[in-house]
């Protein structure tokens, strides 16, 4: 999968962009706040019709501007499609495959998805539970759409019976016991899914954790809320079970919602144990994995986005990264100008000077 060319108009500070991009490698060298994380954020958005630093779409539209547009042209699998969004402050958020409006982003992800490693991948280590079920929820997503429609009928029975725990009507209990099978049902799944593929990422973690960093004790460890439920029948006997508990804190307190993915170096969670930069590179291996399954999974290869990722890593562990990045078709990565990126390009290596949204082709580190 690649991105052949891209157009911007009015995305955060790139008032106007038009350009080629057919290249394996694409370095875009320049100082903070120029223009780099904005051009891979339009890229990701193009894959997912979402930002992956806001859930907030007002954010992407330029100061001053009433509306953004977004277009690339994306190859994947032998086929071309050109995508794009179109921003508004008032006319919302529009997307359109080959000049046909869509109406749900999964047909996006189905064609030529993004893996974006950035500085908050570190919140996978020491952030908190959601953030950490976000990425296992995002890469069962990533070779199985469907997955996203799971999702979507747990969330959605999840806030219809909180609404009703939350009124505290005994009436209601009616109402809730038409849900709990629902959510019973689909966080089943979800558990299931989520529980197969952390044995997956736990082996890969694991690997890349000891070639790239000598960490011969890192692991995950999948913890389900529902940690004694055997089926989905158990499943909705527990939320019965704990409808009392749940009535009077307002809200449902088990099921997939509230699991967690232990993180650990040793016997000790990874964000208690680990240096900043072994958290730094687990952070990273996480999103290797990732890249990793889907390929796996699929046959495909997610288009790379590495946003200054490697700056907290020695020299030694930056280059071992690298050899262990996994099989992309192009790959996108940021420099601030006095870094050694010159080592780490090839002969086909499109390298772009950035600064004050303008990206300029250079040749030779002096234009860079």
């Amino acid at each position: 999968m690649a991105l052949l060319a891209l157009r911007l108009t009015d995305f955060r500070n790139i008032a106007s962009l038009r350009i080629e991009v057919d290249g394996r490698d694409v370095f875009l060298i320049g100082d903070n706040g120029q223009g780099k994380t904005n051009f891979l954020e339009a890229v990701y958005l193009l894959c997912y019709g979402a930002s992956f630093r806001t859930r907030n779409d007002r954010d992407l539209i330029a100061n001053g501007s009433s509306e953004a547009a977004v277009w690339g042209r994306l190859a994947a699998g032998g086929e071309e499609r050109g995508v794009g969004v179109g921003l508004g402050r008032s006319a919302g958020k529009r997307i359109a495959i080959d000049g046909k409006r869509i109406r749900d982003r999964a047909a996006l992800i189905e064609f030529a998805p993004a893996i974006a490693f950035t500085h908050e991948d570190l919140r996978f280590i020491d952030g908190d539970p959601e953030r950490r079920r976000s990425l296992f929820d995002h890469t069962l997503s990533l070779f199985n759409p469907s997955f996203i429609g799971v999702l979507r009928r747990y969330r959605r029975a999840l806030r219809a019976r909180n609404a009703l725990l939350r009124a505290g009507d005994d009436r209601n209990a009616g109402m809730v016991d038409v849900y709990e099978p629902v959510l019973a049902a689909a966080g089943w799944e979800i558990r299931t899914r989520r529980s197969d593929l952390c044995a997956e990422f736990a082996a890969v973690f694991a690997d890349l954790c000891d070639r790239i960093g000598g960490l011969s004790d890192a692991n995950i460890e999948y913890r389900p809320s529902w940690r004694e439920a055997a089926s989905a029948d158990d499943a909705a006997a527990e939320l019965r079970g704990r409808r009392e508990r749940d009535l009077a804190a307002g809200t449902t307190t088990s099921g997939p919602h509230r699991d967690d993915f232990r993180i650990t170096l040793g016997q000790a969670r990874f964000s208690a144990q680990g240096s900043t930069g072994q958290k730094r590179l687990a952070s990273l291996v996480l999103r290797v994995a990732q890249a990793e399954f889907f390929e796996r999974t699929t046959g495909r290869r997610p288009i790379l986005l590495l946003d200054d990722v490697l700056l907290e890593l020695d020299a030694g562990k930056r280059e071992q990264f690298l050899r262990h990045l996994p099989s992309y078709d192009q790959a996108f990565f940021t420099f601030l100008p006095d870094e050694p990126y010159q080592r780490y390009g090839g002969a086909g290596t499109i390298n772009l000077a950035v600064s004050g949204g303008a990206f300029t082709p250079c040749t030779a580190p002096a234009t860079c």
